[in-house]
């Protein structure tokens, strides 16, 4: 199957950046256009929206796996005391309540044998000292790190110095090619195993959680289906690519049979009908999952966890006083119940943070000139700036509002550490690295990074020393054609409609333009609302979700304050279905619009 990877990035309301990828539309409907772009045939799509198991791979294929069998099946012969380490992410939850699972159902392994720790920051693997610690100082005999520990090999053989046997279930980018996989003590016997799908000719396309799935089933010899539903939220969630035959196949089945407890009542939360869809996952799921792990308390963090493995425990709740509930009852939830409302009260705090955090960041980028680089470097001395529970995040909505690769970093007792989001290139991670005094983990262009006391002077001068000969692509929207409002069909829309199930952030949607619309606005109905709809030769178009602002600029408030103008406009719109009306309609993704008619005033009534 073709593997043009998509993405698009957010509304933009003034000159519009777009690429359109097909110039030339004569003969071919939406749908074609659509899949040409995408590099997908028929059948790829009828494999995409009906996967089978034919196409899974051999979980042997997977450097290491007999050893790690073999290491992991004496343990638990010995009845060991078992660690998990909960990596501080969705993937990382996910992989090690998997894990967590299958040792209490499918092995009926004693709780009291299995040990979890939790990072308090968002670090990885064992390279959080304070975690690092309390796993030397245990009484664990096989530690077992999902999601994680790949490159911690100092810390590794550490444990095994300590006579503490080592798992590692991965799949983060390994940084020495040469690195040894696999440990054995003086008698030849394994004492530590690597398994990562980037070692070998696996597929890439699995996050740690189907690293451990893979690991299960190789162990079982048995599908664990029941399973499936972590490994698909786990997928989605670390944005891995989701259009190879192995990944859609678990998709499809993990989506279709939700079977942890959690899920079920984040996606009743969330009010989805239907099938759900990765782009459900993202919106509804992952966001509240990953915002406790990153701004949670760690009694939240070992909450949510407690709550994802399962744990039958009841909440007392007393909700607020409310002018329709002014004697409110205390009312009893079940820990997972609870942490949906939980993750959402602290998803509202973490966005709030995040705001404030951003503004502070854009005066001090102001004010020290740090935007007249190639890279913005921001270094806060003072951790008066960052956030540091979000520090990733900040990055990204930095990098959105420059558009350039940023780099964030704070003060801790032993060096600097932080964040770094790439942009326009293909691997800023390998650019820093290049360097040679910026150490990071993660992803091509969404990792961590660390700095030395000593190398901060010459930071910002070898990163962007480094950037000197690097082109920089801004990303533009992908339009796959123009479309012609006038003769668009109702029964083109519903093919295309129907292939939403496979569009995820590296396979996006289809995108449309439609050029040079004449809207008279007084047929724009509830422009005072977030939703805005009007309706074009029986063509619903809607934007959802507006802004004051988005709305300031479309419909031109700041101009026209009496009387409403004739608005000609430019519109990337993705196909949408209508509820209300039952049929396929058009939203606007990108718009931008100028005033060609102003319309005299009528009376004293503002726009």
């Amino acid at each position: 199957m073709g593997g043009t990877h998509f993405s698009y990035k957010g509304e933009i309301i003034e000159n519009m950046d777009y690429k359109i990828l097909q110039e030339e539309t004569f003969g071919k409907t939406l749908k074609q256009i659509s899949l040409i772009n995408r590099e997908l045939t028929n059948q790829d799509v009828e494999f995409l929206l009906n996967p089978t198991s034919e196409y899974v791979e051999n979980p042997f294929k997977l450097k290491n796996m007999s050893e790690g069998i073999q290491l992991f099946i004496e343990e638990l012969d010995n009845e060991s005391n078992i660690g998990l380490l909960v990596d501080s992410d969705n993937d990382g939850y996910c992989s090690s309540a998997l894990m967590y699972l299958f040792l209490i159902n499918e092995c009926s392994y004693s709780k009291e044998k299995i040990q979890i720790f939790h990072h308090q920051k968002k670090t990885h693997g064992l390279s959080d000292d304070k975690v690092f610690k309390e796993i030397k100082k245990s009484d664990v005999n096989l530690m077992i790190i999902p999601d994680a520990g790949s490159n911690d090999i100092e810390q590794i053989k550490d444990l095994l110095k300590l006579g503490k046997k080592v798992l590692i279930l991965d799949h983060h980018q390994i940084n020495d090619d040469e690195q040894n996989t696999k440990f054995v003590d003086q008698e030849g016997n394994i004492i530590g195993v690597i398994i990562n799908n980037q070692l070998d000719e696996y597929s890439t396309d699995l996050a740690g959680t189907g690293v451990v799935y893979k690991f299960l089933v190789a162990l079982t010899e048995n599908e664990l289906e029941h399973y499936m539903d972590l490994v698909a939220i786990a997928n989605i969630a670390d944005s891995m690519y989701l259009n190879s035959f192995e990944s859609r196949y678990i998709i499809d089945k993990g989506l279709k049979n939700i079977n942890n407890e959690l899920m079920k009542e984040l996606i009743e939360n969330a009010k989805l009908e239907g099938d759900l869809t990765p782009t459900d996952i993202s919106f509804n799921v992952s966001n509240y999952i990953n915002a406790v792990i990153r701004f949670g308390t760690i009694q939240e963090k070992e909450n949510l966890f407690r709550a994802l493995i399962g744990e039958e425990e009841e909440i007392e709740y007393t909700p607020r006083k409310s002018r329709n509930n002014p004697n409110p009852q205390t009312e009893t939830q079940t820990l997972q119940k609870a942490m949906v409302r939980i993750s959402k009260s602290i998803k509202s705090k973490q966005d709030t943070a995040k705001k404030k955090s951003v503004e502070k960041c854009k005066q001090f980028i102001s004010e020290n000139g740090l935007d007249k680089y190639k890279t913005i470097v921001l270094i806060d001395e003072d951790n008066e700036l960052i956030d540091r529970k979000i520090t990733g995040l900040i990055a990204m909505n930095l990098v959105s509002i420059y558009k350039k690769s940023v780099v964030l970093l704070g003060r801790t007792k032993e060096k600097y550490t932080g964040s770094m989001r790439g942009f326009g290139v293909e691997n800023f991670k390998e650019i820093l690295e290049s360097t040679e005094i910026v150490k990071v983990t993660g992803h091509n262009n969404s990792a961590g990074v660390e700095v030395e006391f000593k190398d901060i002077p010459r930071l910002i001068k070898r990163i962007n020393r480094a950037m000197e000969d690097i082109e920089v692509i801004p990303p533009c929207t992908l339009v796959d054609c123009k479309i012609d409002i006038d003769n668009i069909k109702e029964r083109e829309m519903q093919e295309v409609l129907n292939l939403k199930p496979i569009w995820h952030q590296h396979c996006a949607e289809p995108l449309f333009l439609i050029e040079g619309l004449t809207i008279d606005s007084k047929k724009i109905r509830n422009p005072y609302t977030t939703l805005i709809t009007f309706n074009v030769n029986g063509i619903e178009i809607k934007k959802e979700y507006c802004s004051g602002v988005w709305k300031k600029e479309f419909l031109k408030e700041d101009v026209v304050k009496f009387g409403k103008p004739t608005l000609k406009c430019n519109l990337i719109v993705k196909i949408d279905y209508d509820n209300y009306r039952n049929k396929p309609c058009l939203s606007i993704v990108e718009a931008e619009s100028e005033i060609v008619k102003e319309n005299k005033k009528k009376d004293n009534i503002p726009f």
